[in-house]
Parts: C-alpha cells; sequence; structure tokens
C-alpha cells in the first residue's frame, strides 16, 4: 500500500474551468484569508463560496498507481501537505467516517499496512494504510477476477493523534470488514 505518492490536484480549479463566461469564478483551494488581528493569530478564514481544502484534495496524495489516500493527521505527517486547521480536522475526520462506515456496509476487503520505528524490537507505529481491495472475496477469500486498479479513496493515518488511534482501532475491531495484512504472523 504505502508506495510513492505525489500531490492530488484541485478539484475547485477544475470546476473553474468548467464555467460558463460571465458567471462568478469559484474560489480555488488555496485563496484563503489570514486573519490579522491579534484575537484570530494564525487561523484561516476560508472566503464565502470557497471550496474546502479538504473537498478540493489538499489533505491528499497519490499512490504510484493514481489512488489517491486521505492523510488523516493532525500535524505534518507528510512535510508537502498543510496541517489541517481545526475545522478541516473535523472535517476529514468525517470523510474517515463515512469512508469505514462504507466499508463497514459492503463487508468489504481492505488491504493494510503498519510502519514504524524498530517495530520488530517493541518499537513505535507511526502511521497505518487501509485501501479497498476489489482483488479478493472478504467471505471466502478467494482470489476474484481482476477488474482493475481500485481507485477508491484509501486511508493513510497518523498512529501519533488520538483520533488516528481511534480511527484504526474502529477499522481493526470491525467484524464485516476483512482485513488483509501482511508480514503481520511475526509483528
Amino acid at each position: 500500500i504505502l508506495l510513492r505518492f505525489s500531490a492530488v490536484g484541485s478539484e475547485c480549479a477544475s470546476m473553474a474551468k468548467k464555467r460558463k463566461k460571465g458567471a462568478p469564478v469559484p474560489l480555488a483551494r488555496d485563496e484563503t484569508v489570514r486573519r490579522k488581528d491579534a484575537s484570530s493569530a494564525g487561523s484561516v478564514a476560508t472566503k464565502p463560496g470557497a471550496c474546502s481544502r479538504v473537498k478540493s484534495g489538499s489533505f491528499c496524495l497519490r499512490s504510484s498507481l493514481g489512488v489517491p489516500f486521505l492523510v488523516v493527521s493532525d500535524k505534518h505527517l507528510v512535510r508537502a501537505l498543510p496541517v489541517p486547521s481545526p475545522e478541516e480536522w473535523k472535517e476529514i475526520l468525517a470523510l474517515c467516517a463515512a469512508i469505514t462506515k462504507s466499508w463497514d456496509v459492503r463487508g468489504a476487503a481492505v488491504l493494510s499496512d503498519f510502519e514504524g520505528e524498530m517495530t520488530g524490537l517493541e518499537g513505535e507505529l507511526i502511521s497505518a494504510a487501509f485501501q479497498r481491495t476489489l482483488s479478493l472475496d472478504s467471505k471466502s477469500l478467494r482470489p476474484l477476477p481482476s477488474q482493475g486498479t481500485n481507485r477508491d479513496m484509501g486511508l493513510l493515518v497518523d498512529l501519533r493523534c488520538a483520533e488516528g488511534v481511534a480511527l484504526v482501532e474502529r477499522i481493526m475491531e470491525s467484524d464485516t470488514i476483512c482485513k488483509v495484512i501482511w508480514g503481520a504472523a511475526g509483528d
């Protein structure tokens, strides 16, 4: 799962290309206003009518196969991505809840991978990645005919934040989500 990632483009920018001549221009993801007064120092306010940075893909990466992964972190897990504001963090967590609910409802088979520091020597897990797979039947565990690359959004979860840990616990404790983990027998 943890393949080479690259930044995802903005949906808002593509919306602007599709607009009719003379119509109001939708704002791109980076069109935000930084408030300069002391009472809201460091806060970011989105201009009215702007597409949220979460919906525009600001917190997503693409794997080498072009599959989008939502980065679930309240800090800098990936240097190339911004740190979400409190409002954006809530939106990211809501999107995660919707994704995991859909996996639950479908009884999905989900590829799972964990990375960390010195994990074989009682080290610390840093991240978890989850991606629904269409190549395995979640009930019988038999291979399915190839349907091409699955383009469903995966999750790259920071295990250094409490909400990330809770999300991973939710996924791992689900009886309806089939977790496919390789190399875990010795971990």
